[in-house]
């Protein structure tokens, strides 16, 4: 196995490790109200609550269309 093919699955799995330890994940709202199926990129995913609030404002300030809110698991 290559070098660079074993460390790009390390980085696989660390990025699965780490979301799956978050508490709070940062998801898209739909119109209708509801979470957006879409999966959320890795740095949607958050340990702390504060974090996640964070997280939102400056999505919702990138995005001035957009609302987001908090997945806690």
């Amino acid at each position: 196995m290559n070098t660079n093919t074993a460390f790009r699955i390390l980085t696989a799995n660390r990025i699965a490790r780490t979301n799956a330890a978050a508490e709070y994940v940062v998801r898209s709202i739909t119109k209708a109200g509801a979470f957006s199926k879409m999966a959320p990129s890795q740095f949607d995913y958050c340990k702390t609550r504060e974090a996640a609030e964070e997280r939102v404002a400056y999505l919702e300030r990138v995005n001035p269309g957009r609302k987001y809110g908090i997945d806690e698991r």
